[in-house]
């Protein structure tokens, strides 16, 4: 107890402290949930190395883990093959966290899991929400309506002739008896596919809003994909209006906010070409923001932001500053999958755009999925880490995924005051050899000003800074084996950044 408490209190100083690391003993194989508490934040995943375990784990605010649970259902009588959690149904009232999750039998057969945890995280209470309907449910969003209610959206598999897949949105109370379920069939025919809701938020007059994609195909052809929303009375589970946005060639995704006055201010990605003979991808897109109205009317949906290759984001939140923020990732030919993130007004105008490789590893792959403001203003993203060159950990290539930034999206300090990108690569400026290393190091520069450098460790931890002109020996025979970032600046900027393997 005396050293969470040491580790809290010393969380605290630290708590605008910005990092890119990953926990390799802790889940890594889904798509984690995400929630704050005082002096850090839980976490809840799949394990990597354990499908069908779940892992539910505290950290603190720099993101070292000070413990986690495990629970087994591939070993319940369930046999749960494996589990996926919902990554935005993670809430928290002042005694208990609830979490939402789906968990795959087989291939073909699912349930939605809900589970209640004490503070300790261990379960208070789990309960299966079977079929329904004859359709089998998969969870993505779930919102606490009051303290004793919550609302869940998500789809419905439906195996006919085609694969079809309804919108599902259902009331709960904190038991987990439902209290209504509503049901929007896809009824296209000839077609695989269905509505995939992605989003869900109560407004101030007794409704919820639902957002996501209507995806709908026929094998062999490309994909027609638009975005919807749809409002639902809180009280009765009556769907009020369905909306298409099928005016343009198509929409990959969209999430949505309640503005208070009648409207929701929503973000979605216009696809504005396909591949040519191409499934299930889309190339380029373009973010559009937008406002509907209560009535299902919409008030503006404009362009915003460069075009993207393939942005894909999962959530759109309102900063304490009053602005907007989405992340995700953009796929970079051949295929590197960088997180990016994007903040702007209300109106659509742009005030930042970032992109981040994990220690500036352009060939690992990034999938960022719950993000969230932290309490000093800055920002949390969790997801998953694919290390291709299997530089991180010998026998493991997937990670659990940590990225935290300060309030401008900045990982090195002061980078909104610099006009030029945060990390922006000058190879042909630095060299450094020899590397791999037996624990000298060499650096040589191009350039006739003062260069600064910083060796990081695998957990982001500076372990040696100083500066140089022109060049440089740098011995590190004293450092255990492994796997090093160094990191080097002129004028201000952050120009170089590459791994360094310590081998004897």
């Amino acid at each position: 107890m005396r050293l969470i408490l040491l580790l809290f209190l010393f969380s605290l100083q630290l708590s605008a402290q910005r990092f890119s690391k990953t926990d390799s003993t802790f889940g890594g194989a889904n798509r984690p949930a995400l929630l704050f508490v005082n002096g850090g934040f839980v976490v809840a995943d799949e394990d990597r190395d354990s499908l069908g375990l779940l892992q539910v784990g505290l950290f603190d605010s720099i993101g070292q883990k000070i413990f986690h649970k495990s629970y087994d259902y591939y070993g319940s009588p369930d046999s749960v093959r494996r589990v996926s959690p919902c990554f935005k149904c993670f809430h928290s009232d002042s005694a208990n966290y609830y979490l939402a999750q789906t968990d795959y039998i087989r291939d073909d057969s699912v349930f939605v899991r809900f589970t209640k945890f004490d503070l300790s995280l261990d379960t208070v209470k789990t309960t299966k929400h079977l079929e329904f309907q004859g359709a089998l449910p998969a969870i993505w969003d779930m919102v606490f309506d009051t303290d004793s209610t919550f609302v869940v959206t998500g789809l419905l598999f439906r195996l006919t002739n085609y694969n079809k897949y309804d919108l599902w949105v259902a009331k709960f109370d904190n038991s987990f008896n439902p209290i209504w379920e509503l049901r929007v069939p896809d009824t296209i025919p000839g077609m695989n596919g269905g509505y995939h809701s992605e989003d869900l938020v109560i407004d101030q007059f007794g409704s919820c809003l639902v957002t996501g994609r209507a995806n709908h195909y026929v094998p062999t052809q490309s994909n027609t994909d638009h975005s919807f929303a749809a409002r639902i009375d809180l009280q009765t589970g009556a769907l009020k209006w369905f909306y298409s946005f099928n005016q343009d060639l198509g929409s990959q995704n969209i999430a949505a906010l309640d503005n208070g006055n009648g409207t929701y201010s929503f973000a979605r990605m216009e696809i504005l070409g396909f591949w040519p003979n191409t499934i299930n991808y889309a190339y380029p897109t373009r973010m559009r923001l937008g406002r509907i109205d209560t009535s299902g009317q919409v008030v503006y949906d404009t362009a915003t932001g460069p075009e993207l290759p393939y942005f894909r984001f999962e959530d759109l939140i309102r900063t304490s500053d009053g602005n907007f923020y989405v992340a995700g990732d953009i796929q970079v030919l051949p295929g590197n999958f960088p997180i990016t993130a994007y903040k702007f007004t209300p109106q659509g105008d742009s005030i930042w755009m970032r992109s981040y490789y994990h220690l500036n590893d352009s060939t690992d792959l990034n999938h960022i999925w719950a993000f969230q403001e932290a309490p000093d203003s800055g920002f949390l993203h969790i997801g998953q880490l694919f290390d291709w060159d299997n530089d991180i950990a010998p026998v493991r290539i997937q990670h659990f995924y940590m990225l935290k930034t300060d309030q401008y999206g900045c990982l090195q300090k002061g980078c909104q005051s610099i006009g030029l990108e945060e990390i922006r690569p000058l190879q042909a400026e630095l060299r450094v050899y020899p590397n791999p290393t037996t624990g000298v190091l060499h650096l040589e520069a191009d350039l006739e000003q003062e260069i600064k450098y910083v060796l990081y460790n695998s957990l982001g931890q500076a372990i040696r800074e100083g500066s140089f002109k022109a060049s440089k020996t740098l011995n590190i025979t004293d450092l255990n084996q492994g796997v090093y970032i160094l990191q080097t600046r002129s004028g201000g900027r952050n120009y170089h950044s590459q791994k360094i393997w310590l081998q004897y």
